[in-house]
């Protein structure tokens, strides 16, 4: 078996277009030849992260509507421009490959049930008709011009594993970050209780509460060892209540207990302020699942291996040559017409402006 090893991954090379498989390797691109995988990043996919999980744990494959509408505009937005820069260039036995990624290698697109000929051939030749024009005769058959081949891609072989590892991956990851959030939910909790119970307990009642009666001896202590109210604490004295004018007049006095006793909530507030916990670490991978059904080949093996009735196809488009010196230009999806070529450009086939 002839094989191929392209980022630390051995492929099958096939060298022809018979018995085409799953990841088999089919070339590079050429000037003749253009390679676009499927994926649905061109029209987007109808769902949430929340159901990406659920369809990356089950496996089943519901979308069949996603490939259809991310297929029509695949072949609206690359093929007009593909096929002007095949027939301007005078490219020999041209090709354009939807299924296939850059480094050559076939993923295919996959489909619960038959994909139509007959519908995939009248979109196209709509597409071709509707967004190409010959500047040299208005009346030209394009249909004459290219050939649509539907094939059919042999399917993965079963998978070890019941979800994708990447998939795995990410429920591991996700878990771990679940509990560390948890716990500083927890965390930060706590920390609002005691915000609020400094905040919302009265100046009599901290000094009349033996546990943050012992912190405020702490506290005057820690500033002043031979304070008189030292000792009048450690005994059954009880803050009597008083109205709030007073308080307020006394509490810059360093003679009067409430001095200290406002200091000290004072002090306390923000030592918890600052205290309050931090969510350090943020859970990047939420698009995991969805970027894995989006992407589409890493979910293949297991809609394969969990769906009936899955085909895998590759769309091969022919473009015939054109001997007369014709130009043809087309219609982008900004709705711009533009001239361009097939052309080498840095070592690698690429369409330019002309």
């Amino acid at each position: 078996m002839n094989i191929i090893i392209i980022n630390n991954q051995i492929y099958k090379i096939k060298s022809n277009s018979m018995n085409i498989g799953f990841n088999d390797y089919i070339g590079p691109e050429k000037l003749n030849k253009e390679y676009k995988e499927f994926t649905f990043n061109c029209a987007g996919i109808s769902i949430d992260k929340k159901l990406a999980e659920k369809y990356c744990y089950n496996n089943i494959f519901a979308f069949n509507e996603d490939v259809l509408e991310n297929l029509k505009k695949y072949i609206k937005i690359f093929l007009p421009k593909y096929a002007c820069s095949f027939w301007n260039s005078k490219i020999q036995k041209a090709k354009f490959y939807i299924g296939v990624n850059d480094f050559g290698i076939v993923k295919g697109i996959p489909f619960c049930g038959e994909l139509s000929i007959i519908k995939l051939t009248q979109y196209i030749n709509k597409i071709i008709n509707n967004n190409i024009i010959c500047l040299n005769d208005s009346n030209f058959s394009f249909n004459d011009y290219i050939k649509i081949n539907l094939i059919k891609v042999k399917g993965p072989e079963k998978t070890k594993y019941k979800v994708n590892t990447k998939f795995s991956n990410f429920l591991i990851e996700k878990e771990k970050y679940m509990k560390y959030y948890n716990d500083y939910l927890k965390k930060l909790n706590n920390w609002r209780v005691k915000v609020l119970t400094i905040n919302q307990t009265k100046l009599i009642d901290l000094v009349n509460t033996h546990n943050t009666r012992q912190e405020i001896i702490k506290f005057i202590f820690h500033h002043d060892p031979n304070n008189k109210f030292i000792d009048l604490l450690k005994t059954d004295f009880k803050l009597e209540k008083k109205p709030h004018e007073y308080v307020m007049d006394v509490k810059n006095d360093i003679n009067n207990i409430y001095y200290w006793v406002t200091r000290w909530k004072d002090t306390t507030k923000e030592k918890i302020r600052c205290k309050k916990p931090i969510l350090k670490d943020n859970f990047n991978n939420y698009n995991t699942p969805i970027n894995l059904i989006s992407g589409i080949s890493d979910m293949i093996p297991y809609w394969f291996n969990n769906n009936k009735n899955m085909n895998l196809y590759l769309i091969i488009i022919k473009f015939k040559h054109i001997d007369n010196n014709y130009i043809f230009s087309h219609c982008n999806y900004n709705n711009k017409w533009l001239l361009s070529q097939r052309v080498i450009h840095n070592g690698t086939p690429a369409c330019i402006a002309l």
